[in-house]
């Protein structure tokens, strides 16, 4: 029978890659079954395909160029960076599916990447073992067991939304495949890669192991630009605990991103508030992607941090009953012990089908504009964001473009609302008000210096631009009182130079004397 000859063919060993010999024998199924994995999750309207792309990172460097005794070191140094997608496929009756083996094991097209994929396994495989409490037979079972998916299926046509998944800090990239496979059943195309340190494949979970999860999250992230059927335009980011915590960075960085499910993720846990706020680009008002928060409600939950996000649309969804573990399908998974404590193996997978459709219905809605999905979203808290106050970019371009009362309109409405927000740099604010002035439109330079005062009061450089604009319209008045408060900002102003600071001073005397601000 020719699809049993193509399951022979496709058999994979993974204990090659870890020095076990588990010989998989796999019995035939066709496509339109159900999973036994999948449980009560219903497939959507397409097959699932799944294909690997193997690459390099060369802004990376993986191994040192030269080795203790300074010799150069042979062989690629860049950075590995294999990316595992789901996708939409054509439905065929031929189809042979994969088993789970080979998400644990999935085979690059170029052999150069086998070592290293080898070793992801290996750790894969003795977390497994980890997981089933050293028992073989429970592990060979689920490397045996059937998926939804077909390697290297051909695509269906058509575009379709993109999810980039982050895994947690420590855990394998294949922890929610059955989620993957789900969505791509739905028409949604979902990329992720594996998570390994600097210079070696264990994971971190500190401000590195972040780094690392963000610049492979960002590098997949314009690898998939060109994909077959990527809809750039509706764009998703998922992430699993420290996945969640770099999901909602990966936001701050990319506007692209439109929608954010946290799966239990680090920005809903109180321990991690130190640790996102150290790294580059924090900055929660970047945040401004509809967001769905599952999550289970303990000692360590805060909400903190996503409530300061104000201009995001949050859905809070907490679940009780549910363990961290329950957002990936290991934990039911590792329900077939039986004497396994806790719920069964059934009642977990219940629990996992739950968050998958969750993380559908949110997707759906936020990605596809299906508003029938808020039905299933109906036990979520909601949150409207509050509209966002214009980018930097945004408000000086506004102001380029003769809109300049509109943009003091709504600075003045921000002052009012948010007065610690800064909707501007100092010195490149300063450059547009004297640009302003040069082309002859004096007026308006003496707003834009206006708004740079009232933003950076103890800067006494700005005051001095303020009373060049002011002269500039002739209102000597307020010229005046420019240069008062350039006097007074000096002394305590620590960001001039001597030189400047002496020029300030002599500007400020001199225009107070010609303005016969002394007599």
């Amino acid at each position: 029978m020719r699809v049993q000859t193509m399951r022979e063919n496709r058999r994979w060993f993974i204990a090659a890659a870890v020095g076990l010999l588990l010989a998989l024998s796999i019995p035939t199924y066709l496509l339109a079954e159900t999973p036994e994995l999948w449980g009560n999750l219903k497939p959507g309207p397409y097959a699932t395909g799944f294909t690997t792309i193997e690459t390099y990172d060369y802004s990376r460097v993986f191994r040192a160029k030269h080795n203790y005794f300074g010799e150069l070191q042979e062989g690629e140094r860049a950075r590995q960076v294999q990316v595992c997608v789901w996708y939409p496929a054509e439905k065929s009756e031929d189809a042979v599916t994969m088993v789970y083996s080979e998400y644990n094991f999935p085979s690059p097209a170029d052999g150069a990447f086998s070592p290293f994929v080898g070793q992801l396994a290996n750790r894969e495989v003795q977390f497994l073992y980890g997981l089933f409490r050293g028992a073989g037979a429970f592990v060979q079972d689920l490397l045996n067991s059937e998926m939804a998916a077909v390697r290297d299926a051909p695509h269906t046509d058509g575009t379709f939304p993109f999810i980039l998944y982050l895994p947690g800090g420590t855990h394998h990239y294949s922890d929610n495949a059955i989620l993957c496979e789900y969505l791509a059943s739905y028409g949604y195309i979902v990329a992720a890669t594996h998570h390994f340190g600097d210079k070696d494949i264990q994971a971190t979970t500190d401000l590195n192991g972040l780094a690392n999860v963000l610049r492979d999250g960002e590098f997949t992230f314009g690898l998939m630009h060109d994909f077959p059927g990527v809809d750039r335009d509706n764009v998703g980011v998922m992430g699993y605990s420290f996945g969640g915590l770099a999901s909602v960075l990966f936001q701050m960085r990319n506007s692209d991103v439109d929608a954010i499910v946290s799966l239990d993720g680090g920005i809903t846990n109180g321990n991690y508030n130190d640790l996102i706020r150290q790294a580059p680009g924090y900055n929660p008002q970047l945040v401004q992607a509809s967001m769905l928060l599952m999550y289970v409600m303990d000692e360590s939950t805060s909400m903190t941090m996503v409530d300061s996000m104000v201009y995001a649309s949050r859905y809070y969804l907490p679940i009780d009953g549910y363990t961290h573990a329950d957002f990936t399908q290991n934990y039911f998974i590792s329900g077939w012990i039986a004497d396994t404590t806790g719920p069964s193996f059934e009642v977990r997978q219940e629990h996992y089908g739950n968050i998958c459709r969750q993380a559908l219905s949110f997707f759906n809605l936020s990605l596809k504009g299906d508003e029938s999905a808020k039905e299933a979203l109906a036990g979520a808290s909601f949150a409207a964001a509050l509209t966002p106050p214009p980018s930097a970019a945004e408000f000086i371009g506004m102001i380029r473009a003769g809109q300049i009362d509109t943009a003091a309109a709504i600075y003045e409405q921000l002052r009012k609302d948010n007065p610690a927000l800064t909707l501007f740099n100092e010195a490149t604010f300063n450059a547009l008000g004297y640009q302003l002035l040069g082309a002859g439109r004096a007026a308006q330079s003496v707003i834009v210096f206006r708004m740079n005062a009232e933003t950076y009061p103890n800067s006494a450089n700005v005051w001095d631009s303020y009373a060049d604009g002011c002269m500039g319209t002739g209102d000597t008045a307020t010229a005046i009182t420019c240069y008062q408060n350039l006097l007074e900002a000096l002394p305590g102003d620590s960001a001039l130079g001597d030189a400047l600071r002496e020029t300030l001073r002599t500007n400020a005397e001199q225009g107070l004397q010609n303005l016969g601000a002394n007599d």
